[in-house]
């Protein structure tokens, strides 16, 4: 039938609260995954190519820059470039231009983000 409320069979059991061993090796082999590959992230960015840098650097950007959220409802309606004041000059460093279809997937994913 079961023990009353507020009785146990091993009074000497785990303190409410503590996480077991499993839970706190597993946080800390991901913390060290995480923390290999993001001292190894430079160097593999360096050696993609701009396309592929640029796709994983949109999907690391929410993580570092905050979501902007709208004042008002009119402010949502109403198109703004999300860069401003920035041009590249892609002809100069030797970078093939993006197609229209990869900025427009950019595009997308941009505005699905923000």
């Amino acid at each position: 039938m079961g023990l009353p409320k507020g009785t146990t069979n091993n009074p000497n059991g785990r303190p409410k609260g503590k996480p077991n061993k499993l839970t706190k090796e597993l946080r800390e082999l991901v913390s060290d995954l995480v923390s290999n590959e993001l001292e190894n992230l430079p160097d593999r960015l360096s050696n993609m190519n701009d396309k592929d840098r640029v796709e994983v650097l949109m999907k690391l950007l929410p993580y570092v820059v905050p979501k902007p959220k709208p004042s008002s409802q009119n402010d949502r309606n109403e198109e703004r470039p999300i860069f401003t004041g920035i041009s590249l000059e892609l002809e100069s460093t030797g970078v093939a231009a993006l197609t229209g279809e990869e900025i427009q997937k950019m595009d997308k994913e941009l505005e699905s983000t923000y």
